[in-house]
């Protein structure tokens, strides 16, 4: 121990996963953009993801064999660029817009969207919004209505999956039905035509899920809006909401509000659960201040593809926060930051089968029970799975932060830290294959990344072998870094530990060996060349080039959920 005071590319993306409810079905072979070598951590770097191993996992996705339909007894409900509300709603009388489509919808029913770029015209009123600067109003502007001296608005989705009432609205309120288990409702592109929701400049959500359940959204392409789940009260909660197969892009909002492409929101008592991620493509979220741009932004710690944010570190216990999510399938792409999941959470969160490349950081994971297994992940270029919060006095808060990850079968490429551990532990991370990790023990310093780094966040233990680290277990990785002493793990603990100066300890392979356990059956390649590890890295091809340097270990090596 040493102590000191200081392709973008097309990867191949193969995948079998389940379908929720009452369908079971089996995806193929799927091209997905892929990236090259990823550059250092920032100080004190550590990356990552975590997720499920062949004995994880709950449903999984269905791949391109799921189709869209209406129940037997179903009906289906049509919207057309060309529609009126005064139609039907038929095939050859469709609507003209989703409000119409949405609030006739019963159990079984499957609302089909046809061709073309469908925007404010067609959106339906999601709820209202307070103008917190027109206080003390005597008077609103038209459109607006005047209520408790403010003046509130109508805001709008395309897809709004909750009861309306009308308050402080000039809207007429309407009424939304859930679903059941047996006869979900659909809401998706009509089969081979491309439906595009735009929701640039007038929403930052596309689509708004509230204390409705059982319904798809499926095969959209969304530009410029949010789909956010969320709300929770004591008789009811969004659950069961499948978001598949859309293409969701290049939306600009405040990084201070927590946002995500896939939003799911906490309720003031209790919280969405059964909520399916997969097989979309999620990319493009840029901070408001910094339009078009996803790398180095100040505030990335408060973006994600998905975000999550759960309720009970606000609102205490007497209810549930969100559980039970499921993000599979999807290529993830152009984020500041993957994965946000804020706040404590007893999940589990499965992360499965993703393609993720050219991002800033993997994220944060408040939530405990993330189990993160068969990701491609290349090119993450900024730090790492920072791994629970600061630490809470109250115990049942501390038992669902960040705590039991379980990491395995993943392949990282250009990545030099997966770790960040502040308050979470329990952790297993096994059968990954990690090319980068360009940390040296010699002359390391305080922003010296390390596969493993036990933060200052929550403070460690001054002795080592009473780290919160003799608490997580690592092992069956290869990895493949350009220094025979890489850095395993480093540790910082604070002056009001020590009482002195900080103490930052670095822990080769070796080292990390014999004081935590860690790795005593893994691999370590000396190589920084990609291309004398993987097949085709040029052209995006990740697979080992010999499997039995890295036997049985990484992406391709996966057994899958038998």
């Amino acid at each position: 121990m040493v102590a000191m005071t200081q392709l973008r590319m097309t990867a191949v993306r193969w995948f079998c996963i389940c379908a929720c409810a009452s369908l079971l079905a089996c995806g193929g072979d799927d091209d997905a953009p892929g990236g090259g070598a990823g550059g250092t951590a920032g100080s004190g770097g550590t990356a990552g993801t975590g997720g499920t191993g062949g004995t994880g996992g709950t449903g999984g996705s269905g791949g391109d064999s799921w189709v869209c339909e209406a129940a037997p007894d179903g009906s289906e409900i049509y919207v057309a660029l060309d529609g009126d509300d005064g139609n039907a709603g038929t095939i050859d009388a469709p609507f003209g817009t989703f409000g119409a489509a949405v609030t006739q919808a019963q159990p079984g029913d499957v609302i089909y969207v046809r061709e073309g770029t469908y925007g404010q015209d067609h959106a339906m009123v999601r709820g209202v919004a307070r103008d917190y600067d027109s206080y003390p109003a005597t008077s609103c502007p038209s459109g607006e209505v005047l209520a408790d001296e403010y003046c509130f608005r109508d805001t709008y989705a395309f897809i709004a999956l909750r009861d309306f009432t009308g308050w402080a609205s000039d809207s007429e309120p309407y009424e939304v039905q859930s679903g059941t288990a047996d006869l979900p409702i659909s809401i998706c592109a009509y089969p081979g035509e491309h439906v595009t929701l735009d929701a640039t400049g007038w929403s930052q959500r596309a689509v708004a899920v509230g204390l409705e359940a059982y319904w798809t959204i499926a095969d959209f392409e969304i530009i410029g809006g949010m789909v956010n789940i969320g709300g929770g009260t004591a008789d009811a909660q969004p659950h069961d909401i499948v978001i598949r197969r859309n293409n969701v892009h290049d939306i600009t909002v405040d990084g201070g509000d927590n946002p995500g492409i896939v939003r799911i929101d906490r309720g003031d008592l209790n919280g969405p659960y059964n909520i399916y991620v997969w097989d979309n493509e999620l990319h493009a979220i840029y901070d408001i201040d910094q339009p078009g741009q996803w790398q180095d932004v100040p505030d990335a710690q408060h973006f994600g593809a998905v975000t999550t944010l759960s309720r009970e570190n606000y609102l205490g216990f007497e209810g549930g926060g969100t559980g039970t999510i499921e993000i599979i399938g999807n290529t993830l792409y152009h984020l500041p930051q993957v994965f946000f999941f804020k706040n404590p959470m007893a999940g589990p969160i499965e992360i499965r089968d993703n393609t993720i490349y050219d991002s800033g950081r993997l994220g944060i994971m408040g939530s405990a029970n993330v189990h993160m297994a068969h990701n491609l992940v290349v090119d993450i270029s900024s730090q790492w799975w920072a791994v629970g919060n600061g630490g809470y006095d109250d115990e049942n808060l501390h038992a669902i932060a960040g705590q039991d990850a379980i990491i395995e079968y993943n392949t990282f490429v250009g990545i030099d830290s997966l770790l960040g551990i502040r308050c979470g532990t329990g952790h297993l991370v096994q059968y990954n294959v990690l090319f980068g990790l360009t940390g040296s023990t010699d002359g390391a310093g305080w922003d010296t990344p390390s596969f493993i780094r036990k933060s200052e966040t929550f403070p460690d233990a001054l002795d080592p072998a009473q780290s919160i680290l003799q608490e997580m277990s690592s092992n069956h990785n290869c990895f493949i870094t350009p220094h025979s002493d890489f850095q395993l793990v480093s540790r910082y603990v604070p002056p009001e530990v020590t009482g002195s100066d900080w103490q930052i300890d670095h822990f080769d392979h070796e080292q990390a060996q014999a004081l935590f356990g860690f790795d005593t059956d893994s691999t370590v390649i000396i190589e920084t060349d990609p291309a004398n590890i993987f097949v085709d890295p040029d052209g995006g091809d990740f697979q080992l080039s010999d499997p039995s340097q890295c036997p049985d270990m990484g992406y391709f090596a996966y057994p899958g959920e038998g």
